[in-house]
């Protein structure tokens, strides 16, 4: 989206702050009006609704890849326990199944 919208002037309604936050100049609205105006950064400084938003979002990254991280140790767990797949499996016997 940064390719398409260089050296233009767009308007992006957005509530994930990844998607606006390389903007040069980001409006904030509460409740049809706007609260604050500025970069990424200066909002960030200035602590206010923008700022609180930032900071719920990134906490809400955080908990979904723990949650990720968590499911992903248990699948691993659970096909430990269950043994390698047949098709890894070793055979049982001699060439051509003899004994």
């Amino acid at each position: 989206m940064r390719g398409v919208m260089r050296e233009r002037t767009s308007i992006v309604v957005a509530h994930r702050i990844s998607t606006v936050k390389d903007a040069d100049e980001i409006l904030v609205l509460d409740d049809g009006r706007i609260v604050e105006r500025g970069s990424h950064r200066d909002l960030l400084e200035h602590g206010g609704l923008y700022a609180q938003m930032y900071r719920r979002q990134l906490l809400e990254e955080e908990l979904e890849v723990d949650e990720e991280r968590e499911e992903h140790s248990k699948r691993l767990k659970a096909e430990s326990e269950e043994g390698p797949p047949l098709g890894m499996r070793p055979r049982l016997g001699g060439i051509g199944g003899e004994p």
